[in-house]
């Protein structure tokens, strides 16, 4: 199979390409052809986008259960784009169009669209939701519909995906909040409890009675960073604005936990 064959498939697919006859397999391919990135943080045009996700997807090939439609998927996850409106809801129809026309089983064609459809759930939620709130695994849980093979498909899917987007993109950062979220999900689909935030530091909730803000910054022990410590009344906006005083201070933040109390409802550390 021409896409499971690595970095070597490349050469093969812009050859097709040159030719034609790719453009017959896919005539969708079109409108992503050549079609520039929107924002700069992409290395490559859309279709060499595509083409290049696929690559490092089959690399992840023995991490899951179906390879084929990881494969397929990969090289399609982005094929709504260069139609209008969201490039995802569009590339699900599109990709529902393509399957059907290779003769998908209709649950494979299912499991196609919605990895097409939800692509970017997996890394949107583990970088912008917390991973100790059970409404965000319950989020992750209604969009898939408990399926376990498309989570397992999009994990895969979201790491090839980032590793083809562009240098810095992928990390281990990013790679441990979606293995993490991963994990949550598959927690809740066998059954079991979701682990418990840690409990607030004493000291912590007690600053959180006072009701002012406070602010602290210590080193860590191996001089490699620091622990922001922050403690404010809750309201809209404090996570957003402290969050954009640390990147102003070129702080990167490595992870972050938050929590509330009853009697000043916000207490966080980074």
């Amino acid at each position: 199979m021409l896409l499971a064959s690595g970095p070597s498939a490349v050469e093969v697919v812009e050859a097709l390409d040159r030719t034609g006859l790719w453009g017959r397999l896919l005539p969708e391919w079109g409108a992503v052809r050549d079609l520039p990135p929107r924002d700069a943080v992409h290395t490559w045009t859309v279709d060499r986008h595509l083409v290049e996700t696929a690559v490092h997807a089959s690399a992840l090939t023995t991490r899951v259960s179906r390879p084929d439609l990881l494969l397929v998927g990969a090289l399609l996850h982005d094929i709504g784009k260069g139609r209008g409106g969201d490039h995802s809801v569009v590339g699900a129809e599109v990709a529902h169009q393509i399957g059907t026309r290779m003769g998908l089983w209709p649950s494979d064609l299912s499991v196609l669209t919605a990895m097409v459809r939800h692509h970017l759930l997996l890394p949107h939620t583990a970088t912008r939701r917390d991973l100790d709130d059970p409404a965000t695994v319950e989020s992750v849980m209604d969009a898939l519909g408990g399926d376990p093979l498309l989570l397992e498909l999009l994990h895969a899917l979201a790491e090839a995906d980032s590793q083809a987007t562009g240098p810095g993109v992928w990390g281990d950062w990013k790679a441990s909040l979606i293995r993490e979220l991963v994990r949550r999900c598959r927690l809740v689909m066998a059954g079991e409890d979701l682990p418990a935030p840690a409990p607030i530091d004493p000291e912590l909730a007690q600053l959180a009675e006072d009701g002012a803000m406070h602010v602290s910054l210590d080193p860590l022990p191996d001089g490699r960073g620091y622990t922001v410590t922050v403690v404010a009344p809750d309201e809209p906006g404090v996570l957003s604005d402290t969050a954009g005083v640390l990147a102003l201070h070129g702080l990167r933040v490595q992870s972050a936990s938050i929590g509330s109390t009853r009697e000043a409802p916000s207490t966080g550390s980074s």
